[in-house]
């Protein structure tokens, strides 16, 4: 199992942070998604588990293709 952090901009707020929990349940093999709204930046905090098929470039581009995007 894998953990990954990823600083995303565009959370503003819960309902954001829910369409992005829903969209990376999609992937196969994320086994858990955490989304933290920072509401003072605009950005949020993801913390995923995952497992093979998933993989780290995947899930930076469904968070990109559903309007987001990651900050580095």
């Amino acid at each position: 199992m894998q953990n990954l952090t990823l600083k995303v901009s565009g959370i503003h707020c819960e309902n954001c942070a829910s369409k992005v929990k829903a969209i990376l349940k999609g992937i196969k093999g994320v086994e858990h998604i955490e989304v933290e709204v920072i509401k003072m930046q605009g950005n949020g905090i993801v913390k995923i588990e995952f497992d093979t098929p998933a993989s780290i470039e995947a899930i930076k581009e469904e968070i990109l293709d559903c309007g987001y995007e990651v900050l580095e």
